[in-house]
């Protein structure tokens, strides 16, 4: 690969060069509740450490010789496994923390912490990164080979302004994903509300298999509701292609929609095949029956598609239900559960189709069913908003580091005044939603 030249008033240097690189404990100690955090590669998600999964440990057990407390501006370096080269930023918040099996980045006075810790998420690192941890089955990075990353260090104060500018776009990314949290969670709320109490004014409820529902609603096995009998994409594995018909599996069933963005092809000839089993129209449900099972996606086009066995097909019946209401069914908790409950617990989770089409759907009346449906799709289109905002903020974010750390542009350049009012005008609508 080409090296790009160093920047006028830039020095070239190496991240061993700049920095102490040491490694994480090998074995933790006993867990202790409260006790003291210990980061692990679970912890490091895209520059940032989460708090998902986080695991305290009795401190008092390190042996003496290991240096293994974090401090504030430390960098974790995801050290092996599928997300090998991912990085966090030890902040203040975190210090005194105690760093896993991970690698621990020290850097000196030379360098800005925050911008290092950017510099490690951007092209330049990774493609460093991945050159290494490729060579091998099983991701793997150790400190030599960190230590050897070339990096063209700025002026420390140009350091600081592209950290700053970078921090940015990172708290808009932090802000959109709040936003999808809270969002998730309105959207719960309200189910619970509407599938319980349904839209009608008074507490009118009934006990049902499926817990109370509103006194006017019905509770039916979903065989009962569908126009055909439930049935699952082709058995046999097709030819890929790189264009042509999409072909889509459970992984192509993403937040509850049908995502192309990384679907497989056939031919159409021998989606002609395909679908003589079953071809998928608008209004067809499709749910996840193997792995991750109860993902719901609603065909919400005449586009043409294919699918694989993972995937169960719902068609319902209009004179009983439409397939709005039943996409939103199929996702409140009662379902979800009893479709868990259904499957085998084993390595794969599997729900066969006869066991799908027993499942016990609330049935509300038809007009009804349009009320609710219209209020939990108000819902959908803002999340989806979200999504494509958070998508378009992903890619802000990469292309900023790269083109920042390379010089292509320069700090004083830039406006990120419409990463506020984007922020702003988001949450303005969320809370007129609610």
């Amino acid at each position: 690969m080409m090296q790009i030249p160093t920047p006028s008033g830039w020095q070239r240097t190496k991240v061993g060069l700049i920095s102490k690189i040491k490694y994480g404990l090998g074995v933790p100690p006993k867990q202790l509740e409260n006790g003291t955090p210990m980061l692990r590669a679970t912890n490091v998600k895209r520059g940032r450490i989460a708090t998902e999964g986080l695991m305290r440990i009795d401190a008092s057990a390190i042996p003496g010789a290991k240096d293994a407390v974090l401090r504030e501006g430390d960098i974790i370096v995801v050290r092996s496994g599928a997300y090998t080269g991912d990085s966090a930023l030890v902040t203040g918040e975190w210090a005194g923390s105690i760093a896993g099996y991970d690698l621990v980045i020290s850097p000196d006075q030379s360098v800005v912490p925050a911008f290092l810790a950017l510099w490690m998420l951007g092209e330049g690192a990774q493609s460093h990164f991945r050159g290494h941890r490729e060579r091998s089955a099983q991701p793997h990075l150790n400190r030599q080979q960190i230590a050897a990353a070339v990096i063209d260090l700025p002026p420390l104060a140009e350091q600081r302004q592209i950290a700053r500018v970078l921090s940015a776009a990172q708290r808009a990314i932090e802000r959109q994903e709040r936003l999808i949290a809270l969002t998730a969670e309105l959207k719960n709320a309200i189910m619970r509300k509407l599938f319980t109490e349904g839209t009608l004014s008074g507490p009118q409820k009934q006990s049902s298999d499926i817990g109370p529902i509103p006194a006017n609603w019905d509770v039916r096995p979903l065989s009962d509701l569908t126009a055909i009998p439930i049935v699952d994409g082709t058995h046999k594995t097709p030819t890929y292609r790189t264009d042509g018909i999409p072909f889509i599996t459970a992984k192509d069933i993403v937040h509850n929609a049908v995502c192309l963005d990384e679907c497989r092809f056939v031919s159409k000839d021998e989606h002609t095949l395909l679908t003589r089993r079953i071809k998928p129209q608008r209004g067809d449900i499709l749910l996840t029956k193997v792995g991750t099972v109860g993902n719901v996606a609603l065909v919400e086009s005449d586009f043409e598609v294919s699918i694989f066995v993972q995937l169960a097909l719902i068609r319902p019946n209009p004179n009983f239900l439409t397939s709005e209401f039943l996409y939103w069914a199929l996702q409140t908790r009662a379902v979800q559960n009893e479709i868990l409950s259904k499957a085998p617990q084993s390595t794969m989770k599997f729900i066969g189709t006869q066991k799908i089409a027993t499942l016990k759907i609330p049935l509300a009346p038809l007009s009804e069913q349009g009320t609710i449906a219209e209020i939990l799709g108000r819902i959908r289109q803002k999340e989806a908003l979200l999504r494509r905002n958070i998508a378009t903020f992903h890619d802000l974010f990469r292309t900023l580091i790269h083109q920042l750390m390379t010089a292509q542009i320069r700090v004083h350049d830039l406006d990120l005044s419409a990463l506020d009012a984007e922020a702003a005008e988001t949450t303005a609508d969320l809370v007129e939603m609610v």
